[in-house]
């Protein structure tokens, strides 16, 4: 099979995901996606966590990427794996968490500790297998997250401690997020500080929040301080 026959078999889902991830793996040995590294406190990347019942988060962990038992298939996670998924820009945190106006939210802000190194899906394809990688990782129908996360936990198998950075087809100021495994964000990841926020206003890459509560890290706990700063 050639890349461009498996391409359009993936766009027309007519292919089992541990089929075309066979053939993908054969097809794309040898090629390498665009290595990007920073240097410590060079990145900074936004979650977004949408309260429940009211009840503030209360420890680091509660931010992170979520227990086993709730790890549904995502974009770049198969089901029971546990990936934090992180927004270089604020506005596309808030595009992918699909926040409307009236939640109550808080975002929280992340720092590189250490070195990071990532492979960056191509935003602009030249080959077929560079298209393969973009659908995989652009396509809003979730019909494609079988072949994504199988392909991302390919890689993470591989390289645990090597992230994934991928445009953010939510946001249409094409900003990007980056997907860490559970070992990577723990050695890695610093939280700086997390906010709460009520959305005012939400519409296609246009977001407005009124801050309400600020809390920092206090070694695993949070220490919300009763005020914005």
């Amino acid at each position: 099979m050639t890349p461009a026959e498996l391409l359009h078999r993936l766009q027309k889902r007519s292919i089992p995901p541990q089929d075309f991830l066979e053939e993908f793996t054969r097809l794309s040995d040898g090629s390498e996606l665009e290595a990007r590294t920073y240097a410590p406190g060079e990145l900074t990347l936004y979650r977004t966590k949408e309260l429940e019942k009211e009840a503030l988060p209360t420890t680091v962990q509660d931010l992170s990427y979520p227990p086993r038992d709730k790890s549904e298939l995502q974009r770049a996670n198969l089901e029971n794996e546990q990936v934090f998924y992180g927004s270089i820009q604020m506005d596309a945190a808030l595009s992918e968490g699909r926040v409307s106006a009236g939640d109550r939210i808080v975002v929280s802000r992340w720092k590189n500790a250490k070195e990071l190194s990532v492979r960056a899906i191509p935003t602009e394809p030249s080959s077929d297998t560079e298209r393969i990688y973009n659908l995989l990782y652009t396509d809003l129908d979730t019909s494609i997250y079988p072949y994504s996360a199988a392909v991302a936990h390919r890689l993470f198998k591989t390289h645990p401690m090597l992230g994934l950075l991928y445009p953010s087809r939510r946001d249409e100021a094409e900003n990007e997020n980056v997907a860490l495994t559970a070992r990577a964000t723990d050695e890695i990841l610093a939280l700086e500080d997390a906010t709460l926020c009520e959305v005012t206003k939400a519409k296609t890459d246009s977001y407005e929040v009124k801050e309400l509560n600020v809390a920092v890290p206090d070694g695993d706990s949070l220490k919300w301080l009763g005020t914005t700063v």
